[in-house]
């Protein structure tokens, strides 16, 4: 299974958001973007919401993520 996670961080914190993202088992790309979102991020496993919820989401600095699960 495989799944784009789009993520809004706090001001000034993304470059340290996005190395520690690159560090995630499961995470296959993690790039810093410009626009509505501040990361987006392309992961592959069985347990996409663990790695969301246990890992993503607990990082300081991450205010919001949004899943897309890929489904073609």
């Amino acid at each position: 299974m495989k799944a784009y996670v789009l993520i809004n961080t706090m001001g000034g914190k993304a470059k340290k958001i996005l190395e520690a993202i690159k560090e995630i088992d499961g995470v296959k790309k993690a790039n810093g973007v410009y626009g509505s979102y501040d990361i987006v991020t392309l992961l592959e496993g069985e347990k996409l919401a663990d790695i969301v919820i246990d890992k993503i989401r607990k990082i300081d600095g991450v205010v919001k993520t949004n899943t897309l699960i890929i489904a073609l």
